[in-house]
This record gives structure tokens, C-alpha cells and sequence, in this order.
């Protein structure tokens, strides 16, 4: 079946469709082909036309639909048969897209196309070791099929992604945009494997601003680097709020300005690469995300800068206070600090799904529900990972260990551990109802074991950020008492004002605090014994002679 086989009015409709797909109208394009599919409805060429457009649309069930008709119109068509595997595999039928492009095979064994569809099938689901070699080699067949398609080798890219070859991945992309530098899907795939990569993005959506892919990958790297000033100040804070509470001790001399130092550095390194990150954002697409998040979206930003600043504050203050009552202010300015940052992220995280689903991002269809479910996927795991972090520093807590420094610091910890879990835990919560409220959620809908898990990492983050909370030393403690951390330079080393260099705990005998009652006790009476020292001559043992002792001697005068 050839193009010149058709008739006049197919050939002028299908050169006007590629036009119109060529400029990213590609809604256009479907509705010129669905009105002369109702003069031509068992032409095989619009048909595929139609279900290639529904695809890039990301219409699956229209995609299948017009597949299944050319199927069923030329069963021998082995492109029918393909088209039908991706719409299946969208879809989340893995074994029916198996089926079909083992068909398409069957019809065309040189198809490269159908060798890279094969590949993606194969790597559906939870893929065995086999599987991921069969996958691989079926890529390699299609890159030797067509060694020059920029289509075969953004295939050949995605599939070498997921098997973890990253830089191979990229290397195939950048051999495509050497043969075709204004192709859609390779600047998106260059995008996605390049850190900071939206760039490529806004020529992409500059073209065709309804391209689907480049949307939605823009939108996640603009709300990251968004979140990117929270992220630095929950885990630098937290960290802070770890080493006070392993080194901060008369013991401990110097190791807290070092470990301030590394806190700075590291610090400093997150809040330039955040900042880097915003810039290279594409800024109208960053104004736009905080018009469409709202007053929330502001105010959790807002929050994640305030608390950026406070842990910098704090973790300045580490380096040179040597007071106890002065470290316990910057524990608690530390703590507050990651409180704030944590529940910015904890806004803005969740925001992400909501306000994609807004603007369109997420559609209501299967292809929609089927990109939450991936972010689900991913979302479940990042709890996962967090969740022993908090088990972790829970453990530190209760235990007391290391307990060279001040406790009250380590328990101060756990809030800040329950804040790098609980952006994650929100973003599940969101995707979730997103899922339950859509109407095709009845295929991904998540059943009771995904809720179980769900409210129970809720009920941890509420108790944990609780006890957190509860245990911030707002109030004076037994650490006040300490005064000084580090001993004086011109003091004695038994000098008992000095805490004699004393392990982490009050020091009973250094300021006392008012209001405490130090209880006293007189000593009893002595009786001690007395008695009479006898008279001694030491005339005997005086070692100066008496004068008339010495010897007269005449002294020789000499005159001159």
C-alpha cells in the first residue's frame, strides 16, 4: 500500500495533516483526518494517520481504536500492528503490545521500529535479567537496521536509559541531533539526561507548545529547583543539629568550629547550585508556576528562603559561640530554621502534581492516570529511603548515642529528619486522591495495602515531627549550667570554673541557676589531741660557732 494507490482527496488531505503536524497542530490535523475518514472510512492510510496522531496526542484509546480498524482493514499491514503495540503498552498491557509487535515482526523482520518497540515492551513492568538482555540486544538489531534515523536512535537512547547506561544514552542523542538539531524528542531526551537541561526545552516548546513531553519535563525541573533553597536547609540543618549533639563539649575543643566549616561549605555549595538552578530556569515558565500555585506556592517559597538563611545563621553562630546558654538559643534557631524550610517543601512537593494536573499536564485519561502511576512508583520509593533516615536519627535519639555532646541537640534532630520525610509523604498523598478522583482512576486506582502504607507513613511523620517539636530546647535546661564549653586559656587545669574539661551534663559546681536550692551540711566537731613538747638543748647542733671559736690571725700589712 503506497500513497500514489490513494485517491486525490486522501493525498491532498494527508500532505495537509503532515503540515499541520510539522507546526505542532496536531489537534488540527486529527480533525481534518476524523472529517474525511467520514468519506473514507475503510482507507487504511488516514486511518493510520489518525491512530500515529492520537498517539503523539497522547489519546490512547483513539490511538487503539484506529489501529484495531486498520487491523482489521489490512491485517497484513505490519505498521498496524505496531502502532496497536504502543497504543497497548500506554495502555499498560504489556502482554497484548507483546503480542502485537511480535506480529509486526513476524510480517517485517527488518522493521527497525518494531525491533525498538520490542525492546520497550520487554522492559515493561518488573523486567528479569533475561528480559534486559533480550531488550538490549533488540535495541542494538534496530541501531544496526538504521544506524542514521534520528527516530531509531532516540529509541535506542530511552531503552539504554532504563537499563541504566546513562551516558550511553546521552552519547546516541547527540549522535541524532548531529543528523536532525531541531527534533522534538531529542532535545526533550537531552534535556531529561542533562542536569539543569531545560534550555533545550524552551525551543522545543517555542515550536510546538503543545508538545506533551517537553511540557511536563519542564514543569518537574522548574518546581525542583523551586524546592532546591528548602532542600539544602533541611539537610544542612539537620546535619548542624547531629554534630552539636555528638561535639559540642568542654572535650570537644575545636571540633565544632571544624565541623562548622564543612556545614558552611556545604551550605554555601547547595545554596549556589539552587541558585544556579533558578536562573537557568526558563523564567516566564517560573512566573507562570507561581502564578497558577497561587498565595501557597508564594508563601512556601517564601518559607523555604527563610529557613535557608536561619541554618546559615545558625551554623555561623556554631563557629564561634562557646557559651551553653548561646548554643542552646542556636539549637533552637537551627531547629525552627528546618521547621520552616520543611514545611515550604512540604507545599510546594505536593504542588507540583496539583497544579500539573491544572494546567493539563496530567490529563484525565489513561495516559494521564499512567504517568501518575509512575510518579507514584517513584514517590513510594523516596519514602522508603526516608523513612529509615528518621528510624536512623529515632535510634540516635533514644539511645543517646553519640552522647559526647549535648542530647538535647540530637533529639532536636529527629524534627529535622521528620522534615526531609514529610515532603515526600505529601506528594504520595496527592498523587493518590489525584488518582481516586479521575475517571479512569478505576485502572491505577491504589488498593488497601498502597492507603495502609499511606496512613501509616502520615501517623509516623505527625508523631515524629511531634516529638521532634516537643524536645527543641525553647526553655533553660541542665546545659546552662555547663557556661563555658571550652576551658579559658589563661585558667588553671584544676581550675574547678573551668568544668576540668568534663564530658557533656551539667557541672554542679559552676554557676548555679537561680532558683535552684544546693542543698549544705556543717561538719562535725573534731576533738583533737594535745600534748607537751619537752624542752630540748640545740646548743650542740647550732652550726655557727661562738665567736671566741676563731682564731686570732695577723693580717700582713704591706705598704708600698
Amino acid at each position: 500500500m503506497t500513497l500514489a494507490d490513494a485517491s486525490e482527496l486522501v493525498r491532498t488531505v494527508l500532505g495537509r495533516v503532515e503540515l499541520l503536524d510539522e507546526v505542532g497542530r496536531g489537534e488540527d490535523a486529527l480533525a481534518l483526518v476524523v472529517a474525511t475518514l467520514r468519506e473514507e472510512p475503510d482507507d487504511a492510510r488516514l486511518l493510520l494517520s489518525a491512530a500515529s496522531l492520537c498517539l503523539g496526542l497522547r489519546r490512547t484509546d483513539e490511538a487503539l481504536r484506529y489501529a484495531q480498524a486498520v487491523v482489521a482493514v489490512a491485517p497484513d499491514l505490519a505498521v498496524a500492528h505496531l502502532l496497536a503495540s504502543v497504543a497497548l503498552l500506554d495502555r499498560g498491557d504489556a502482554r497484548g503490545a507483546r503480542s502485537a509487535v511480535e506480529r509486526c515482526l513476524a510480517l517485517d523482520p527488518d522493521d527497525a521500529a518494531a525491533h525498538g518497540q520490542h525492546a520497550y515492551v520487554l522492559l515493561a513492568g518488573r523486567p528479569r535479567a533475561v528480559d534486559k538482555a533480550r531488550a538490549r540486544a533488540a535495541s542494538g538489531r534496530s541501531l544496526e537496521l538504521s544506524p542514521e534515523d534520528p527516530r531509531v536512535l532516540y529509541d535506542a537512547a530511552m531503552i539504554r536509559n532504563r537499563l541504566g547506561s546513562q551516558d550511553e544514552a546521552r552519547g546516541l542523542v547527540l549522535r541524532g541531533l548531529e543528523l536532525a538539531p531541531e527534533d522534538a524528542d531529542l532535545l526533550v531526551a537531552l534535556a531529561r539526561l542533562t542536569p539543569d537541561g531545560t534550555a533545550s526545552l524552551d525551543g522545543v516548546l517555542a515550536d510546538n507548545p503543545m508538545h506533551a513531553e517537553a511540557g511536563l519535563l519542564l514543569h518537574h525541573q522548574v518546581w525542583q529547583q523551586m524546592e532546591g533553597f528548602g532542600r539544602v536547609a533541611v539537610r544542612v540543618g539537620t546535619l548542624a543539629l547531629v554534630l552539636v549533639g555528638a561535639v559540642m563539649s568542654d572535650r570537644g575543643i575545636g571540633f565544632a568550629p571544624s565541623c562548622a566549616v564543612v556545614l558552611m561549605v556545604l551550605l554555601v555549595v547547595g545554596s549556589v547550585r539552587a541558585q544556579r538552578g533558578l536562573r537557568r530556569t526558563s523564567r516566564p515558565y517560573l512566573e507562570r508556576s507561581f502564578r497558577a500555585g497561587g498565595r501557597p506556592t508564594r508563601a512556601a517559597f517564601a518559607l523555604t528562603v527563610a529557613g535557608l538563611v536561619g541554618v546559615l545563621a545558625a551554623v555561623v553562630g556554631l563557629f564561634v559561640v562557646q557559651d551553653a546558654v548561646s548554643a542552646r538559643y542556636l539549637v533552637v534557631l537551627a531547629a525552627v530554621s528546618v521547621l520552616l524550610a520543611g514545611a515550604g517543601r512540604t507545599i510546594l512537593t505536593p504542588s507540583l502534581y496539583l497544579v500539573g494536573r491544572a494546567q493539563g499536564l496530567y490529563p484525565d485519561s489513561a495516559a494521564g492516570a499512567d504517568q501518575l502511576e509512575h510518579a507514584r512508583r517513584h514517590v513510594r520509593r523516596a519514602v522508603l529511603a526516608r523513612f529509615v533516615v528518621v528510624v536512623l536519627v529515632a535510634v540516635v535519639v533514644v539511645g543517646r548515642f553519640p552522647a559526647t555532646g549535648r542530647t538535647d541537640a540530637l533529639a532536636a534532630a529527629l524534627l529535622g529528619a521528620t522534615m526531609f520525610l514529610s515532603p515526600s509523604v505529601a506528594a504520595w498523598w496527592a498523587i493518590e486522591r489525584m488518582l481516586r478522583t479521575g475517571s479512569v482512576a478505576t485502572a491505577s486506582a491504589p488498593g488497601g495495602l498502597s492507603r495502609v502504607a499511606l496512613v501509616a507513613s502520615a501517623v509516623l511523620v505527625l508523631l515524629s515531627g511531634v516529638v521532634g517539636l516537643v524536645q527543641v530546647p525553647v526553655g533553660a535546661n541542665a546545659y546552662d549550667a555547663h557556661g563555658r564549653y571550652v576551658r579559658p586559656a589563661d585558667g588553671p587545669d584544676d581550675d574547678p570554673a573551668s568544668c576540668g574539661g568534663a564530658a557533656s551534663g551539667p557541672c554542679a559546681d559552676v554557676h548555679v541557676p537561680p532558683g535552684v536550692d544546693v542543698p549544705t551540711f556543717d561538719p562535725p566537731p573534731v576533738d583533737i589531741p594535745t600534748f607537751d613538747v619537752p624542752d630540748i638543748d640545740l646548743g650542740a647542733l647550732d652550726p655557727t660557732p661562738p665567736a671566741d671559736a676563731v682564731p686570732d690571725r695577723d693580717v700582713p700589712v704591706t705598704t708600698p
